[in-house]
This record gives structure tokens, sequence and C-alpha cells, in this order.
């Protein structure tokens, strides 16, 4: 295989436009290079290329220089938000199996040596230092992932590298994430929104995670009791929930309490990490509540998000914000307080007449983590959603193929929207825009570019 060094105008979903060759074969020779590694947390760094340029005349200097003249302005113009393509280096050493690439944020030049010199005035060459700020490796081609019929409500399916084989995703560092696009399941309603996130063994043994939280495995609070309910997701004894009447407390008061340990009392050590939590409620006609979410340890503080207002009859998904577990903070494996942390769900009766026939109806709570790659999307007619992430971190979000609307995007980081590498798994939570039906089930479609601190190999 031949050694790659270019510069290359393209864009994500189509070939490239034009390329400047750095190598040999253009009139440019690299004389030298020092490849840094991007430290952890960071996304960028600076790096000098210095080449050496050779030509039959003076004209022809300038041609060479021109032809990188052209690559300074195309990485500027690359920042327009209508400008279509970006420009990256593509890198490959002679013997290694595949291509990758990094975008240029920067780039800048400077010549090695007066263009009047002896040397350049005589025999036509000369030194040209580029500084190029640059991103991440990634691979040159993406990756695809097609996972079918995951239930709306807190549903797990594999990541793979090849589509329908279960494998570890490729690379030292989290994937970009490029396009993801979800469609209903075949029988399943319109989905409007929806919610995903990833998890590998980062935190846990994989096989003992998941991220559907049923609150009746926890402690009723408050004017709060166990009921059974069709409409409810499978859990403790079967389709229960809890529903609170406020007989006795209107004020906002805990309802229910809940510790990894009651969620499981073999792998609760499993369930460590940081989370959005959706939760899955309703309310009886005539009644509008208050909801917040809160985490800590159970003789110490709690922290607490604000509350969101609960006013659908029928079971609505709500976004009720971020708890880490363990509440006590980072702690050694030793030292853990995952067994002891607690989930508190308080409640208020906000709108509506204290009525022992009418309840607050708790279900479940979704857990969807964010610190290996998390996104939300919302909005649309439900027919097919599909959100793109350029490599400048650039979201768009579109409802249907024809991209005549836009979806909202609120919550979705562009620094979160990534694939992490190893064995994992994804878990969704959608619904349609008025309830989440228990049935409903969602088909995905999303790619993503594999990223290297280095040399990608064969990976």
């Amino acid at each position: 295989m031949a050694a790659t060094l270019k510069l290359v105008r393209v864009a994500d979903f189509v070939s490239d436009v034009d390329t400047t060759d750095l190598l040999s074969t253009s009139g440019f020779y690299l004389s030298d290079w020092v490849e840094q590694v991007i430290p952890e947390g960071e996304d960028s760094v600076v790096e000098t290329i210095s080449l050496r340029s050779v030509a039959s005349n003076d004209d022809g200097l300038a041609t060479l220089f021109q032809g990188l003249y052209t690559k300074f302005t195309q990485v500027g113009q690359a920042k327009d938000r209508a400008e279509r393509y970006q420009i990256y280096l593509r890198d490959q050493l002679t013997a290694e199996t595949a291509a990758r690439r990094a975008i240029v944020l920067s780039i800048r030049g400077e010549n090695g040596m007066g263009l009047h010199s002896f040397l350049v005035a005589t025999h036509h060459k000369t030194k040209f230092n580029l500084a190029i700020e640059r991103g991440h490796w990634e691979a040159d081609t993406f990756t695809s992932q097609t996972p079918a019929n995951i239930s709306g409500v807190g549903g797990l399916a594999d990541t793979y590298a090849v589509t329908g084989t279960p494998a570890a995703v490729p690379g030292d560092l989290s994937a970009r994430l490029r396009l993801l696009s979800f469609v209903p399941h075949a029988g399943s309603g319109a989905i409007s929104e929806i919610w995903w996130g990833f998890r590998t063994a980062r935190h846990c043994t994989l096989a003992n995670w998941f991220g559907l939280w049923q609150l009746e495995l926890g402690t009723a609070g408050t004017d709060t009791a166990l009921a059974t309910d069709a409409t409810a997701s499978p859990g403790g004894g079967g389709n229960t929930k809890l529903q609170c009447n406020f007989d006795t407390v209107e004020a906002m008061a805990s309802r229910v309490t809940l510790t990894p340990y009651q969620l499981s009392n073999s792998n609760y050590a499993d369930l460590r990490g940081t989370y959005q939590i959706v939760a899955r409620l309703r309310v009886d006609s005539g009644y509008i509540c208050q909801v917040k979410i809160g985490y800590g340890l159970p003789s110490g503080s709690f922290t607490y998000r604000d509350p969101i207002t609960v006013d659908s009859t029928s079971n609505l998904d709500y976004d009720l914000g971020q708890i880490t577990l363990p509440a006590g903070g980072p702690s050694s494996p030793y030292y853990s307080t995952m067994k002891s942390s607690t989930i508190d769900l308080q409640a208020q009766l906000y709108s509506g007449t204290q009525d022992n026939g009418k309840y607050l109806h708790m279900d479940c709570l979704q857990a969807v983590p964010v610190d290996e790659g998390y996104g939300h999307l919302s909005g649309g007619a439900g027919v097919q959603g599909l959100v793109l992430i350029d490599a400048l971190g650039r979201i768009e979000a579109y409802d249907g193929t024809d991209l005549t609307n836009t979806l909202e995007t609120r919550g979705t980081n562009p620094k979160n929207c990534v694939v992490p590498p190893g064995l994992g798994k994804i878990i969704v939570v959608a619904q349609q825009a008025a309830i989440s039906v228990l049935a409903d089930a969602v088909d995905l479609d999303y790619n993503f570019h594999p990223r290297y601190r280095g040399p990608r190999g064969g990976g």
C-alpha cells in the first residue's frame, strides 16, 4: 500500500471533491512531521508539517503555493453555516491497512526560506511549513448499525461493529456519530420523540445492566400505594405502578424512594453512572401535578432538579433531569455508596381538589446514560426523524425523508453525539406526541466514524 498524506475537501455521504497531495507526487516532499496525541478531554491539537517544494521555475513554485492557499481559504469557508464541505488531513502509513483522517480546524503557513535567496532563485527549491490545528483521527469510512424493534419503554439493543453481528465497536476513542435515524416499527404509532444513550462495560458488567427502573420496587411514600394497571410496564408483581392521591399532604413531599439495591440486590453496583431520567407518568382528569427528582444518601442532603408539570391523562414520558450514582460522588470500589444511594421522587398537587378517587400515576423511571453518548429528538409527524452531526460539531435534525421540517434537539450536545468503543448497548425511550404506549417500538439506523489517537492499523 502506498503512503498517503493529503489535504482533502470532502463531506459526509459524498466522495472527495478535490485533494492536495503533501508527499512526493505533486511537487511537495514531506520533510518532517511529528504527530501528537490529543490529551484526554481535549478535541484538537496543533502540529507543524514541514515540506520541501521543488518546481521547474518560479511560476511553478507559485502554482504549488496557490494550491495550498486554496485550502487555507476552504478551511475558513468550512465554518460558514451554508458551506457543504470541510477540509480533512488524510494519512496512511506505507503498510497501514486503512486510511484515517482528521478535520482541519485552522491552518497557517510560512515560507521556510527567503524567496529571493540563491537556492530558490537558481534551483526553484524551498521549504514551506504548515501549522495545522486538527481534530481526532477517524476512520475514512463509516460503520452502520440498524437495530430494529426496540421497545419504546426503556428498550435495549446491542451495539456492533458489523451489521447484525454483536462485536466491539473499533477504535480507542468514542466514535463520531454522523447520523441517527428512527422510524416506528411495524404496527407502532407515530413516534415523535426519542431519547437514546449508550452503555459499555466501563461502569458495569454489561450483562447485569438495565435502564428500566420499576418504581414499585422502591418504598412508597406519603399518600402512595401499589396498584395494578394493564397500561403500566411489567415489573414487580406484573403490570403494576404506584399511585398517589394526595389524601393527607397536597404540598411537595416524597412519594417514592428507590435505591439501586432495591432494583437489583445482586447487581446494584452495575447501575453506576450519570443518567437522564425519563419518568412515565399520568394524572386523572382534574389534576395537574408537579414532580421533581432528587438523589442523595439517606442520612445526608439531596440534590433536586427543577420540578416539571404533569398534566397528561395518558401515560407520557417526562424528562426529570440528570442524576449520578453513587450519590456520594467518586469513591473506591471498596468504599462505595451505591447500595445506600437513594433516588427520591417528590410530587405536589398543583391544581385540582384532593379526591380519593383521583391519582398521580407513577409507572417507571427510564435511565438513559449520558456519560458515554446521548441524544434527544422531539417534534414532527412521527413517520421518520433524523439527526445529522458534522465533524465541526454542528447539529441538524429533520422530520421525514423530505426534510421539510426541523426537529427539536433540546439537551443534545455535539460532544455527546458519539458511540463508545468496545462492546455496548443502546437504550431507547420513544413515544408518540401525546401518549407512551407499551407496544410501541422503533427501528434505528445510525452510522459513525470510529476514532483513534494515532495510526488505526487494520481497525
